[in-house]
């Protein structure tokens, strides 16, 4: 009795050994399949982050090309900027030395008025002389005039002071 006694102690122990073995093999295949999971999802991160790294990169030298348009760019435009201040100053030039020539041609022009006054009051004295030289009662006067100017001479000649009769 003993031994059967023993035998099935044994073969009990057997069988809950078998059945924690069961148990074990079922855990350790899901530990597995939750490994393989595990390492699947971790090949599918590390392959969306090279593409991450990838298209960073490419961004990266999209930006790169994109900055160098852009300083090109901006460069052309301080160019033209400069260029057009340069115009801007000859222009700026152009027009004093225009104003700089209509004051010179003003004081020219003022001075031309100021001598053809002087000259028209010298022939206006004249004028007077000749008349107050000639006789009291004068005669008919010939007026010269100065195409292209207001003045005008006014001229006695001796014929006029003895006129002949036909």
């Amino acid at each position: 009795r003993n031994k059967c006694q023993s035998i099935t102690d044994a073969l009990q122990h057997a069988q809950e050994q078998l059945e924690t073995s069961r148990v074990y093999d079922k855990e350790i295949e899901t530990l597995r399949s939750q490994h393989n999971s595990l390492l699947k999802r971790a090949e599918e991160a590390e392959q969306c982050l090279r593409r991450y790294e990838e298209e960073l990169q490419y961004k990266k030298e999209e930006y790169t090309q994109s900055m160098i348009k852009q300083s090109s760019t901006i460069e052309e435009l301080q160019n033209q900027l400069i260029s057009s201040h340069r115009d801007f100053d000859l222009a700026i030039e152009r027009q004093k030395k225009s104003a700089s020539e209509a004051e010179e041609a003003r004081i020219f022009a003022e001075d031309l008025e100021r001598s053809f006054n002087n000259l028209q009051r010298t022939v206006l004295r004249i004028q007077d002389k000749i008349s107050s030289h000639n006789s009291p009662n004068p005669s008919p006067s010939k007026r010269v005039s100065f195409p292209g100017t207001s003045l005008s001479l006014s001229t006695y000649s001796d014929s006029d002071s003895n006129p002949q009769e036909n």
